[in-house]
């Protein structure tokens, strides 16, 4: 494989629903173009650049694309030929290559080359190895541990490599689609998105949904950020790594949530001190209602957040009122005409009735559905309209209050808004304790 020249295909899974909000990430931090496809993104880039796809932010996890099936409707055949098919096709092409890209990204020492059959007893640095299988369609005959066991007993008789399930030097995994299959390599031991939330909430924002959310905002330089109910921060922290130039602003009702978003910030400041080159985040930490926002009418830029689903926080119920409330306070205080917000929610149907009553001061420019560990969520865009209010009480707000000495045991600590909800995306990501 010359190094110089050689191209690799990568693959990334996402969250469902951003996905052409990561293809734009790829075209402007790696200048390629890339395909979407449902919940994963795939581009081609060089041998010498692998190592620049850890510096996207919207993916989940990364593999080298090894081989690809297209449109065989032999994977559709009965169990038996299903499975001889998939085998034989395991044998069938060249590993090599995929392999000493994976090597080349881990920085490992292996020997990957066939075995002599002549020599036996030769001694061999072997890689541990497993493979994981997942499908999705309804034709096909055999289940995925059928398709994981006999794929792997043929690549322990090609290699002789030994199998271990647990922290496996190698994860080889096969995703198959329909009349379709992609056998890879995993270039990531965990999801990325687990770099920079070290205090984990029952609903904490998966950084990677945060991260598109962001995208889908897209903050100008010097634009004022504020997330009004943050729980564990993870916008606010995505945003001030990848927007330096904006200042951001997190928020919440609840003391717990502020204190881990705190939490969570200054082990990201502290890590950023000891790379060379990384400045002070810029952004506070605050405690508040979002029905009552402590701030100056037409202050803030962008407001982006998770709202309450009214599962593990809040409840249908509250949402009608929070929504509304919180909306409006929102629009008192975004700058009209250029302002805006990015909220997520699953309680879609609130929403939309909270959105009709206010289209005066909110104007839907985008709708996204994304999958939420099986849920069916919403991420909306909205421009703020034109200043027609008449914001009688808004010199009557209270001060704000910084949360590491703030706490104001007066203040009513609510389920509304409390914290981010997370939900596992659905497509090639890892179960993970603490994410909902």
């Amino acid at each position: 494989m010359e190094t110089g020249d050689s191209i690799v295909e990568i693959g990334a899974t996402v969250p469902t629903g951003f996905e052409y909000l990561i293809k734009e990430e790829c075209k402007e931090k790696l200048e390629n173009e890339a395909q979407c496809r449902r919940g994963k993104v795939y581009f081609p880039i060089k041998f010498e650049d692998l190592h620049k796809v850890i510096t996207l932010r919207g993916v989940d996890n990364v593999f080298i694309v090894a081989k690809e099936i297209v449109k065989d409707e032999r994977l559709l055949d009965e169990k038996e030929a299903a499975i001889k098919f998939l085998v034989n096709f395991t044998e069938g092409f060249n590993w090599l290559p995929a392999l000493n890209a994976w090597q080349s990204f881990t920085g490992t020492n292996f020997d990957l080359t066939l075995p002599d059959p002549n020599n036996s007893s030769e001694q061999r640095n072997l890689p541990s190895f497993r493979v994981t299988c997942t499908r999705s369609g309804q034709r096909h005959k055999f289940g995925s541990p059928d398709g994981a066991c006999h794929i792997g007993g043929k690549i322990n008789d090609m290699y002789h490599w030994p199998v271990k399930m647990k922290n496996s030097d190698l994860d080889i995994m096969v995703d198959i689609t329909d009349d379709s299959v992609i056998f890879g390599i995993a270039l990531t031991r965990a999801s990325l998105h687990r770099r920079n939330i070290t205090h984990f909430g029952p609903t904490t924002l998966r950084p990677t949904v945060a991260y598109g959310m962001l995208r889908l905002a897209n903050p100008k330089p010097g634009e004022v950020v504020c997330d009004p109910m943050c729980g564990g921060g993870s916008v606010t922290i995505e945003g001030a790594c990848s927007w330096a130039s904006n200042y951001f602003v997190a928020a919440d009702i609840n003391k717990v949530g502020t204190e881990r978003a705190v939490g969570n910030l200054t082990d990201m400041a502290a890590s950023r001190k000891i790379e060379q080159g990384k400045g002070a985040l810029m952004n506070d930490v605050l405690r508040w209602d979002v029905c009552k926002l402590p701030l100056k009418t037409n202050s803030v830029d962008v407001f982006i957040s998770d709202m309450p689903f009214g599962k593990r926080m809040g409840s249908k119920y509250r949402n009608w009122q929070l929504y509304e409330q919180g909306l409006r306070e929102m629009a008192r205080v975004c700058r009209p005409t250029t302002g805006r917000a990015v909220l997520l929610t699953q309680d879609k149907k609130c929403m939309q009735k909270t959105l009709y009553q206010f289209t005066t001061m909110w104007r839907k420019k985008t709708q996204l559905f994304i999958n939420m560990g099986g849920m069916s969520a919403c991420v909306y865009l909205l421009q703020r309209c034109k200043d027609k209010l008449n914001h009688e009480d808004s010199s009557e707000n209270t001060p704000m209050e910084e949360s590491g000495d703030v706490a104001d045991d007066n203040m009513e600590e609510s389920g509304d808004g409390a914290d981010d909800n997370m939900e596992e995306s659905g497509d090639g990501a890892a179960d993970d304790e603490g994410f909902k």
